[in-house]
């Protein structure tokens, strides 16, 4: 009986160690940049006058143009003509313009 308890014991501190480090890890500087970005380029779709929970939102940076380019795809089965948006986000200003899909 006591083999059994101290086999389950073990596998027990096994399954938690395993399971704490399958969780999400520290950010990274990378990870935190990231976020800031889409946080101005979300401020800055919403100025202009549109709904960021009605659109996916993907961020690329762009480091030899010194910006990210942060998109707004209008959530939907199919594409929807003039529901790509698009902000690019200046690394080194914080700035951020929006521009309109066609």
């Amino acid at each position: 009986m006591t083999s059994k308890r101290i086999l389950l014991s073990g596998l027990l501190t096994v399954l938690v160690l395993w399971g704490s480090s399958c969780g999400k890890g520290p950010e990274t500087a990378a990870d935190a940049e990231r976020a800031k970005v889409i946080e101005l380029a979300k401020a800055e779709f919403y100025k202009s006058g549109m709904s960021v929970k009605d659109h996916d939102v993907t961020a690329e940076e762009q480091p030899k143009a010194g910006k990210w380019t942060v998109w707004f795809e209008q959530k939907g089965e199919f594409p929807v003509p003039g529901g790509r948006h698009l902000v690019e986000v200046e690394l080194d200003t914080g700035k951020a313009v929006f521009m309109r899909g066609e």
